[in-house]
């Protein structure tokens, strides 16, 4: 797995903040099991985090980024 595939694996499971509050009209009701409390986001795909992941390091040369199919 490379740098940018690994960026997106934990960016995607990575728990929510406990001060988590969403914007745009979206609800969120905390639930009452710490078990179940949501990873990631469903905000982003795989290929639209990795899209995110590469704009963010494309500046930093040390990186081999590789071009993800367009994403729509």
């Amino acid at each position: 797995m490379d740098l940018i595939d690994d960026m997106v694996s934990k960016f995607l499971s990575w728990p929510l903040p406990k001060d988590f509050s969403p914007d745009g009209g979206v609800s969120f009701q905390q639930p009452s099991n710490e078990a179940h409390w949501p990873v990631g986001t469903n905000l982003l795909t795989a290929d639209q985090a990795r899209a995110m992941i590469q704009h963010m390091v494309s500046d930093h040369t040390i990186y081999e980024v590789r071009p993800v199919p367009n994403v729509k």
